[in-house]
């Protein structure tokens, strides 16, 4: 397979199209009345260039953050191509804003496609060229195309008798639907009608782009995602054109993968062992030689809504791009060029607007996917490390707006792990159960552990005996025991504490007991057999050079994009190094800042615009 430098699917310079006596009835009647488009025909010849993804350096320059990524994901078998036309202006003026202003007129089913790997250009990964019937436009009209790549029917489907588009059970009605209607929140989608169920029919659209370098004054950017076209009357007309209007398109989803881990056996089987010591450094830390093992990961709040195309509302020089508070505007646009008909250049933006970018917590529940506790992932994705590029997770795009970057809305990555513990210096870690109590670090076991009389401590005392102590002193402790039943978990409350120890197999702990114990200790950390997880990052968007976050800072339109998943970009996790246990539990996310949450990871994000974000985290 070959490797570009770009991660971002977009199809640039490649030619789609079908003739029209390949084109197949989808056998849902959606037209009709005024549904129906015009019957004139013509012919247009375009070239549809596959995206390639980008990576772990700043937006303005993303010249070496590309790559094809996995060959399925670039896979083609099918298409819609969408036509709209909009008025030209005096003495034939290219239209000012065909994105808002164009209207739908018909669209077509594309089969047979075939692709091309391209060598030459580090935007594209593949292409497809085709010439395709068109609808035939008067000469004050300029008509637009946009393609849809591997639709899957439950999303979108177009009517081939009609010629009218379906877009989540919704008709366009000739006329009068803009690129807009296309742009409007689909909820409760299935991520693999986006996917494809195997991972190989990635649907992607037209890539919005801008029309100005980042590294120049953007004041006057333009975004634009309906491509120009010319319509001949005639298919040899179309197959003579010389300059084919180019469409770059990208994928629907963004893409994760996680690093970091090393393996202990040198071949690879799908329940692989990987572990990672926790680093020596300060001699006195008591998690100093355990050992966590990854055991699963998964993706936690995931967007359950998407928009088809991707919404570039904010590129302007009064929203995203403002540039007179200094917030690097230029992260949002790119300076590779990306090449259109008419020697015509334009580039990749960088960010996007979706169904919940305002979003407030009375729809969290509905918007996203959330792993709790007590809702737990049915399976967990047990490949990371070996051959960590085969093994990615896949979500739908989730941004916000800079006021609402909370745990609770941002997309992260979620370890599930088996922390071995040891308790003194010679011991061989092992998954127990053990506690760690209130704010402090130490680690207690279930029972007393007698160790060698080698090792400079005689006994570390088990976490009854720390309880009686603590809560009650040695002289009017009671016979505390752990509960056979007592899941592992956080207990935060005094009437959590008669959940978790008894006095004997049939006494309870009296409500006087519980407080006091509650009050001595405070919360108890009880890690049963050892599992604990880990939020090994919330998904950073731009780095800390893009989007620059000083302690004490309130989020305003500097730190927009600082965290978030966009379409077409790879979140490359890579966890660096890990300080101590995680929780014995998943914990619920919150409304904390995205700024103010510490853990015991530390991990690096990079990403790649497939873009290839590589995100480094600290456990």
């Amino acid at each position: 397979m070959k490797k570009v430098k770009f991660l971002a699917m977009m199809l640039a310079a490649g030619m789609f199209a079908a003739c029209s006596d390949a084109l197949e009835d989808s056998g849902m009647d959606n037209g009709g009345g005024n549904n129906t488009p015009a019957t004139g025909e013509g012919y247009v010849k375009v070239a549809i260039n596959m995206p390639t993804t980008n990576g772990a350096v700043t937006k303005a320059d993303d010249s070496n953050i590309l790559d094809d990524g996995l060959e399925d994901e670039y896979a083609v078998s099918s298409g819609i191509i969408v036509f709209f036309k909009d008025a030209k202006g005096a003495q034939g003026a290219e239209p000012t804003d065909p994105d808002a202003n164009a209207k739908f007129v018909k669209a077509y089913t594309l089969e047979g496609l075939t692709q091309q790997d391209d060598q030459t250009d580090d935007q594209i990964s593949t292409r497809v060229t085709s010439t395709t019937e068109a609808p035939l436009v008067e000469d004050d009209e300029q008509l637009y195309a946009l393609v849809i790549l591997n639709p899957n029917v439950a999303v979108v489907s177009v009517n081939q008798t009609t010629g009218v588009l379906t877009v989540g059970g919704t008709n366009l009605a000739v006329g009068t639907s803009t690129l807009a209607t296309l742009q409007s929140k689909l909820q409760n989608q299935t991520l693999t009608d986006y996917t494809g169920a195997n991972y190989n029919a990635f649907m992607m659209v037209n890539a919005p782009l801008s029309t100005l370098a980042g590294n120049v004054d953007l004041t006057d950017a333009k975004a634009k995602t309906l491509v120009p076209v010319t319509v001949y009357e005639t298919e040899e007309a179309a197959e003579a054109d010389t300059d084919p209007a180019r469409i770059y398109v990208e994928r629907i989803v963004a893409k994760v993968t996680l690093t970091g881990f090393t393996y202990n056996n040198s071949e690879y089987t799908k329940v692989a062992t990987v572990s990672t010591s926790v680093p020596d450094g300060d001699d006195e830390s008591v998690y100093n030689g355990d050992v966590i093992e990854l055991t699963g990961w998964t993706l936690n709040v995931t967007n359950n809504s998407t928009k088809l195309v991707r919404d570039v509302t904010g590129f302007s020089s009064t929203d995203w791009l403002n540039t007179a508070n200094s917030n690097n505007a230029s992260r949002f646009v790119g300076t590779n060029t990306i090449a259109m008909a008419g020697n015509k250049t334009y580039y990749r933006i960088y960010w996007a607007i979706d169904g919940n970018y305002t979003g407030d917590n009375t729809t969290v529940a509905t918007d996203f996917t959330t792993y709790t506790n007590t809702n737990q992932p049915a399976t967990w994705e047990e490949d990371a490390e070996h051959d960590a590029e085969s093994h990615p997770l896949y979500c739908l795009e989730n941004t916000m707006d800079y006021n609402q970057q909370v745990e609770n809305r941002t997309t992260s990555v979620l370890l599930k792990t088996e922390y071995r513990v040891k308790f003194y210096d010679n011991e061989t870690p092992s998954a127990r159960d053990f506690f760690i109590c209130g704010t402090a670090p130490i680690k207690y076991p279930v029972n007393d552990i007698t160790v060698p009389s080698s090792d400079p401590a005689q006994t570390i005392k088990g976490i009854a005996n720390h309880v009686k102590e603590t809560a009650f002193g040695s002289t009017s402790a009671p016979d505390l025991q752990l509960k056979d039943d007592a899941d592992g978990g956080i207990y935060e409350s005094a009437a959590e504490m008669k959940d978790l120890f008894k006095i004997s197999e049939s006494t309870e702990l009296t409500d006087e007991q519980a407080e006091t114990i509650w009050n001595a200790i405070g919360t108890i950390k009880y890690y049963k057999s050892g599992v604990s997880y880990y939020y090994a990052a919330l998904i950073r968007h731009f780095n800390d050079t893009e989007a620059v976050w000083n302690t004490g800072d309130t989020h305003s339109l500097n730190h927009l994009g600082r965290y978030g998943v966009v379409r077409n970009n790879w979140y490359e996790i890579n966890v660096q190094s890990i300080s101590g246990p995680g929780d014995p539990e998943i914990v619920t996310p919150g409304d904390e800042s995205d700024d103010d949450t510490e853990g015991y990871i530390r991990a690096e994000i990079n990403v790649l615009s497939w873009a290839k974000r590589q995100q480094g985290v600290d456990l």
